[in-house]
């Protein structure tokens, strides 16, 4: 990564740009989904944080970090969610560098763990992951699709 670049909280002025992040990921998701979802985030701080990466003020990458309690870990830890770095500016550091100030801030919020759980949860990106301390767990996610709220 190039020293021009800073890791920071998204605001909602960065709507647009993390939704285009997104939707090159995920392509089942319709944008205006995308956009309630990311919104709703950005509005709700004491929820969870969005982090990016920006180079010459373009977001080149992105995560969610969402808080909640465990009653295992007896306290505050964290769901990485929406990790996800530029396709043309993968395998530079960027998405390594996210990662770190994401733990430092996770660390200096004393949270006890952070989990991911992506989706589609490919080899590479279980090699990205592996390489810089998450291990395996037994936890497997399962989901209860229900009735989708008209606003958040």
């Amino acid at each position: 990564m190039n020293p021009p670049c800073v890791i920071e909280q998204a605001s909602l002025a960065d709507l647009p740009r993390l939704v285009e992040l997104l939707s090159a990921e995920a392509d089942s998701l319709s944008a205006s989904t995308l956009t309630e979802g990311v919104k709703a985030a950005l509005q709700q701080p004491d929820l969870g944080h969005i982090f990016v990466v920006r180079e010459q003020g373009r977001i080149l990458a992105m995560a969610t970090l969402v808080t909640t309690i465990s009653t295992a870990e007896g306290g505050w830890v964290a769901i990485l969610d929406d990790f996800t770095v530029e396709p043309a500016r993968r395998n530079q550091g960027i998405g390594s560098h996210l990662l770190e100030a994401i733990r430092d801030y996770a660390a200096g919020q004393n949270l006890s763990r952070i989990t991911i759980m992506p989706e589609g949860l490919n080899h590479s990106t279980r090699r990205f992951f592996q390489k810089r301390g998450f291990a395996g767990s037994e936890m497997i996610t399962m989901q209860l699709p229900l009735a989708r709220p008209q606003a958040i």
